[in-house]
């Protein structure tokens, strides 16, 4: 008798201790659970790829990568956590890929996956002559999601400016049609 009373409360051990593994405390039950992506970009890590000229003649190229450092120092200095162009560039000749050229948003997942980075921004410019446009888009790395582009123009000679409107309309936008 005493040794199937020692399985009784062995087996309430047991349970006891399965349901304090299984059952979630308040403070857990209110925060998102270890390795779940984060689904807003107020909570997540970014890459940053240069910004392509589709439009605008070679000689204002230099804004491809000026583009992508400005987003990265705005970024930061708003406290988001946020990969360098030399962490890009190194990532990208790991793979032998060189970093000026135009990649497939596969390729930009596959990388933001290999860095660990939560979202990717990646964009596009034109200019005509006297208008500036500049299209940014954020892509969320997993799951994967593509939120719809933002796009602010403006007189060149304002590009700072734009790109301040730019970063926060992308951000302030896509935190509420993240789900």
């Amino acid at each position: 008798m005493v040794q199937s009373s020692f399985s009784w409360n062995s087996l309430r051990m047991l349970c006891a201790i399965a349901m304090l593994g299984v059952l979630p405390g308040p403070a857990s039950a209110q925060t998102a659970p270890a390795g779940t992506p984060p689904t807003s970009p107020s909570q997540g890590s970014f890459l940053v790829f240069p910004f392509e000229n589709t439009g605008g003649g070679p000689r204002l190229d230099w804004l491809s990568e000026g583009l992508e450092e400005l987003t990265i120092e705005r970024l930061s200095a708003a406290g988001k956590p946020v990969f360098t162009h030399e962490a890009r560039t190194s990532e990208l000749e790991r793979y032998g890929l060189p970093s000026s050229a135009k990649f497939s948003r596969a390729t930009m997942l596959h990388v933001a996956g290999e860095l660990d980075a939560d979202f990717v921004i990646f964009g596009s410019y034109t200019f005509d002559g006297n208008i500036l446009s500049v299209q940014a888009h954020l892509l969320r790395v997993s799951p994967a999601a593509l939120f719809p582009p933002v796009r602010e123009t403006g007189l060149l000679e304002t590009l700072m400016d734009l790109h301040t409107r730019l970063v926060w309309r992308l951000f302030s936008g896509n935190d509420r049609r993240c789900l």
